[in-house]
């Protein structure tokens, strides 16, 4: 089912809505955007960038997995400052969304006010950090994200993930052990779940209520094949041309 789509406006008062952000509610890749800056800013060059996405890129290359290349991207932060993390990334957030606001996919954003204003629950689900979601979950009131909770010895990042990557089907156990600890019950079959790349299946296949975004052709097929609900949003494209040549999904 493809064309427009809209969030039932008939059907029981509560439910949640679990939104994946890049190249759903963004159209860049985050972690990759925010490395380059924090090189930059950090170091006065873009070595420590360049270093991630050279051994990135060559272990892709090699049929690495997803999830080991989201794995590897935090152990590039190990003996860095949670604090300064957090503070880069608020300015990242400003410099790179907030001054380019053509990199919110605002068709989506305006679906997830729509499952507020409705009382849903909007939960963030994905593979970045918290120091890049913080000012966006701030300025769309969005109390709940699944992340790549990094672990510390005191402000100190170790470069380990607390439940290891949020990808792929790291993002269906994060929801199972989420939803396990709410104390409003909802079905699956009454949840929603937007995603852009294969990479989403996991926690669109959880739901009674998948929403593909458009951009990723192998997930717009599985979509098509299983009559899922196809949302067209036109930027979209032009991220995904952008960034094909990069690491995807770290």
């Amino acid at each position: 089912m493809s064309g427009i789509f809209q969030p039932q406006v008939h059907r029981q008062p509560h439910s949640y809505a679990f939104f994946d952000f890049d190249g759903t509610l963004i159209n860049i890749k985050s972690m990759l955007s925010f490395l380059e800056y924090y090189s930059k800013i950090k170091f006065k060059s873009c070595h420590f960038y360049d270093e991630f996405m050279s051994k990135a890129s060559r272990l892709q290359t090699q049929g690495c997995a997803r999830s080991d290349l989201n794995t590897l991207y935090y152990q590039h932060f190990a003996g860095s400052s949670y604090t300064e993390l957090l503070e880069l990334g608020d300015e990242w957030y400003e410099q790179e969304i907030i001054n380019k606001r053509h990199r919110l996919i605002t068709h989506t954003i305006r679906i997830l006010e729509q499952h507020r204003y409705m009382g849903d629950t909007v939960v963030l689900v994905t593979g970045s950090m918290w120091p890049l979601l913080r000012r966006f979950c701030e300025d769309y009131r969005i109390k709940d994200a699944l992340y790549a909770e990094l672990t510390c010895h005191g402000d100190t990042v170790t470069g380990a993930l607390e439940h290891g990557p949020i990808i792929s089907e790291g993002k269906a156990k994060a929801i199972s052990r989420y939803l396990k600890h709410q104390k409003v019950p909802a079905s699956l079959e009454q949840c929603y779940a937007y995603g852009d790349h294969i990479s989403d299946l996991s926690m669109l296949e959880m739901v009674g209520h998948p929403v593909v975004v458009s951009g990723d052709p192998e997930l717009e097929t599985i979509a098509d094949d299983r009559d899922w609900s196809l949302l067209w949003v036109h930027n979209t494209d032009a991220w995904y041309a952008e960034n094909k040549e990069q690491p995807t999904h770290v």
